[in-house]
């Protein structure tokens, strides 16, 4: 077992990071490399206009919002009629986490569980209704590398000797279904459209297509993508083999097939990448930070702290660390 312990500045209660040692080992066996990665994330996503959601290619120039750089805008008639939704979530900071987003989506393994995911929420396996255009709205954010950072943040332990700088990690917070009530904007059912036709020219015309719009601390997502649920998927579906786990701390344990443990193992991958192999990490955001420090708090009540509380409820990374005093 490696052991790696947070001291702070003063005597009180700390919390210890165990690794088992094979987690490592693990890790490779399964991780794609960096040039995988590198080849193919910018083909995954599609960025749109964040009003009328006309995307990239069919327009000359999409423009970025100059302050928090996380809108795009094809036009100052758009941004302007999209404002009184995008202030609230509009900060200074460059928020980055796009190009986390296409490198998750160009990563095979982790591609495959959130397609599972998909699976397993619409229940694809028993009604695959490929003529349905299902959509999905899944939450990211980022979270400090370091688990015991994460804590001491939730726990309000570093007052005034919060790093500057605290090393982030992409985390799959939640997938949530779209009632199938909801028709999708006419921009994104057109992609779902040109899908459909290209499994149906290559003789795939019962492969369900998914449209997954990403949202990042609650903010309204610039950016989608559509995502065939292929045969494979519902295939490893059907098996239901239990996803395993490895702690230092419990040893090994299992969880079987569900859209639950699909994200859990999803987040746990990332966070065993720990020379950003998989080109995952970046800076922590403010507004990362203070969901974290809020959702310890306990006192607000907003979408971001009530989706990362229901994932540390649900994720056992959360509760199995160990607490000394220093």
């Amino acid at each position: 077992m490696t052991s790696e312990c947070n001291t702070g500045p003063s005597a009180r209660t700390e919390f210890i990071r165990a690794i088992p040692p094979e987690r490592d080992v693990w890790f490779r066996s399964m991780a794609p490399t960096t040039a995988q990665i590198r080849t193919t994330r910018h083909s995954v996503t599609q960025t749109c206009c964040s009003n009328c959601h006309k995307p990239k290619k069919e327009v000359i120039e999409l423009r970025k919002c100059s302050k928090c750089k996380s809108a795009w805008y094809c036009s100052k008639k758009c941004q302007k009629e999209n404002w009184k939704d995008h202030k609230a979530f509009c900060h200074h900071a460059e928020r980055g986490i796009t190009r986390l987003i296409n490198a998750f989506l160009a990563n095979p393994i982790l591609r495959v569980n959130l397609e599972a995911c998909l699976a397993l929420n619409f229940d694809l396996l028993k009604k695959p209704a490929p003529d349905t255009p299902f959509m999905a709205c899944v939450d990211v954010g980022l979270e400090p590398s370091d688990i015991t950072v994460f804590l001491r943040l939730y726990a309000g332990m570093y007052g005034n000797t919060e790093p500057e700088e605290i090393e982030g990690m992409l985390q799959i917070n939640a997938v949530t279904p779209t009632p199938q009530s909801i028709t999708p904007h006419p921009h994104r059912l057109d992609r779902w459209r040109e899908k459909r036709k290209q499994l149906c020219a290559n003789g795939q015309a019962s492969t369900p297509v998914v449209i997954v719009e990403f949202v990042s601390n609650g903010a309204p997502g610039a950016y989608s993508c559509v995502l065939p649920i292929q045969p494979l998927i519902l295939m490893i579906v059907k098996e239901n083999k239990p996803f395993e786990y490895l702690s230092a701390l419990t040893g090994r344990s299992s969880s079987p097939m569900s859209a639950t443990a699909c994200l859990e193992f999803i987040n746990n991958f990332i966070r065993s990448d720990t020379q950003n192999q998989q080109l995952l990490r970046m800076n922590m955001r403010e507004e990362d930070r203070e969901t974290i420090r809020a959702t310890g708090r306990g006192v607000e009540h907003t979408m971001p702290i009530a989706i990362l509380k229901e994932k540390m409820s649900r994720e056992r990374i959360y509760n199995t660390y160990e607490k000394v005093d220093s």
